[in-house]
């Protein structure tokens, strides 16, 4: 009905600025940074012994078999500079609390997360453009939910954190889209910090993206390995060779971004397997390339060519096309609520075995 109102009453010329506002909710940038890493500058895969803590929480099994106890977490970056080339990448000061499943927080330490048991499911939501703060945590339990809910045979408890940055809407049009498409180059060094110090402990964590969550999710495994985001690096010493599971849902990034040659191309060096869920008939991701001239968006695209991982051996990817269930929208959780059963296919991605 909206776009019937826009077609009736508004020239031409002015309907087509309040078609890429839209982009607000998903914004992409265009970059003239290479990315590329000397491979010399990273070190293999460091894996240490893991400390054990206290879990609450827990998951009822589809057949009633009960599952040991999980944790929800939150980790808030919204009071940190936005700017990569001021982010604090020696201690970032983030804040973190723990929760409950109806979103009630608590204050915890980051020491407190990540010593966590090593048999547990470390698992980090990123949510995507335009969300305010209480929204992003009822949107992290959300996905958790209709994840979680699919669990059958397995009784590993999940460390569940949601990694909530600045997206908040501020301002309108093409400024507001340039804005949040740079945020997600510090957002993807913060996650970068937090994914070191994770595999340090010998937790393999695991990473679920929509919208801009994608391309913050995918630039921290780039800055993982060495690359560079925003002009800026990880201080040494980088990894590569995580063998960290992704899944994203409807990225708001390049199609040619995680090519070797790609703005995030070394990513993939990083990843154990990728799953996407994308949809051609989105009217927002259609729209990427105002944003980024001459480029589609993977969210939008589809798969088209990935830089192998660390040991040179092609990335498995699971790539669904959900236009047929989500239709135009580009709606978080159309993919999980609507017969595309996000949760599915995320779930199966964050329990497969690692060899």
């Amino acid at each position: 009905m909206m776009q019937m109102f826009l077609n009736q009453t508004i020239p031409y010329g002015v309907r087509s600025w309040l078609l890429l506002w839209a982009l607000v909710a998903c914004p992409a940038v265009a970059n003239d940074h290479d990315g590329e890493v000397s491979p010399s500058s990273a070190v293999p895969l460091r894996i240490h012994s893991a400390a054990i803590t206290e879990h609450s929480g827990s998951e009822q099994l589809a057949g009633g078999q009960a599952v040991g106890e999980d944790s929800i977490w939150l980790l808030n970056t919204r009071g940190l500079t936005t700017q990569a080339c001021r982010a604090d990448l020696d201690s970032p000061p983030f804040e973190v609390m723990r929760m409950d499943e109806c979103g009630r927080t608590q204050a915890a330490s980051l020491e407190e997360y990540l010593l966590g048991d090593g048999s547990e499911l470390y698992v980090i939501y990123i949510h995507g453009n335009r969300m305010e703060y209480s929204n992003a945590i009822q949107r992290g339990l959300l996905v958790r939910r209709q994840t979680l809910r699919h669990r059958c045979s397995t009784d590993l408890p999940v460390r569940w954190l949601v990694w909530s940055w600045p997206s908040a809407q501020e301002g309108v049009l093409l400024a507001d889209v340039r804005e949040k498409a740079e945020r997600t180059d510090s957002q993807g060094l913060y996650l970068a910090w937090l994914l070191r110090e994770l595999i340090d402990r010998g937790h393999r964590p695991r990473l679920i993206g929509f919208s801009f969550g994608g391309r913050v999710a995918t630039g921290a495994l780039h800055a993982l390995g060495g690359g560079a985001l925003g002009g800026r690096r990880m201080p040494a010493p980088h990894i590569e060779g995580a063998h960290v599971s992704i899944g994203l849902i409807a990225p708001a990034l390049g199609e040619g971004w995680l090519c070797g040659y790609g703005y995030h191309g070394q990513a993939t060096r990083n990843m154990f397997e990728l799953s996407v869920l994308y949809n051609r008939r989105d009217a927002v991701l259609k729209r990427y390339p105002f944003l980024d001239p001459g480029s589609q968006a993977l969210g939008y695209r589809g798969p088209r060519g990935f830089g192998p991982r660390y040991d040179g051996s092609k990335l498995p990817v699971h790539a669904r096309n959900c236009s047929g269930t989500v239709g135009r929208r580009h709606v978080e959780v159309d993919y999980y609520m609507g017969t595309c059963n996000a949760g599915k296919s995320m779930y199966q991605m964050i329990t497969k075995p690692w060899p």
